[in-house]
């Protein structure tokens, strides 16, 4: 299949990359798009980052744009050639001009200009318990920092007809040997997430009146369910005629 000009990302930024620029987007990665992303400015009049990506998809498509696999292995490029493996299969199309968003898993031959270690990107998610169904809403955290910049609280599906807050989400930025050290666990991670909420007032549901005749409460019980790690490609190479890297804002892109 011959393309005139191709995309190569699954983030907002490579999608209305894709629209603005009348590109093919081979959607190349298969990770979550978080629910608390909040974007730079509404697409398509959704502010949040999972529901402008179906939008944006659902557009490409219908433009006949969306190259798009179950599972993408990996993605090798020599030349103008693109080869896809997916699905156990090898799928190859020829090109003018590719555009890289997320260079992960992608073997290509432009040069390295900068070696950056590569970081990851990981997800823990934690159940709680003991908080009451009073608490409708927990305010997120937000830190300047790679490990636990953000929690975010949340009503999970698991807990049928449930209208308050039953789990907790962290994001962390981690190298290699962080990821494998004990100080960037979930257990370290679980005692960030308890001393936020007693910070918040969080205190759990009544227990009782203690002697002095003030509440008791039960502590919130925190744990861990599961931990997503996503590598995430840091290298900064340099551009060829055909194959390019790009790395702009929402804000840059749409003001091009």
């Amino acid at each position: 299949m011959l393309l005139d000009k191709v995309v190569i990302g699954s983030s907002v930024e490579a999608l209305i990359y894709a629209l603005k620029e009348d590109c093919f987007i081979l959607y190349n990665r298969d990770r979550p798009h978080l629910f608390y992303r909040e974007l730079q400015v509404p697409i398509l009049g959704s502010s949040r980052e999972p529901e402008a990506i179906t939008k944006l998809l659902l557009t490409l498509s219908l433009l006949g744009r969306v190259i798009q696999f179950e599972e993408v292995e990996s993605i090798r490029i020599i030349g103008h050639t693109l080869k896809v493996f997916a699905n156990n299969e090898a799928y190859n199309y020829e090109f003018e001009l590719c555009s890289i968003f997320d260079s992960t898993a992608i073997v290509h031959e432009n040069a390295i200009k900068s070696p950056r270690q590569p970081m990851y990107h990981v997800i823990d998610d934690f159940e709680l318990k003991n908080l009451g169904r009073s608490t409708k809403s927990i305010p997120p955290l937000y830190q300047e920092e790679q490990f636990v910049s953000s929690l975010h609280f949340y009503t999970s599906e698991r807990v049928d007809g449930a209208n308050f807050i039953t789990d907790c989400v962290s994001d962390s930025y981690l190298s290699m040997p962080q990821l494998q050290s004990f100080d960037y666990s979930d257990s370290i991670i679980k005692f960030v997430v308890e001393r936020y909420l007693r910070s918040v007032g969080v205190n759990g549901t009544v227990a009782g009146m203690n002697k002095n005749g003030t509440t008791k409460y039960r502590r919130p019980y925190v744990t861990h369910v599961k931990r997503l790690v996503f590598e995430e490609d840091r290298n900064i190479y340099q551009d060829t005629e055909c194959v390019k890297f790009v790395d702009k804002t929402l804000l840059e892109i749409i003001n091009e």
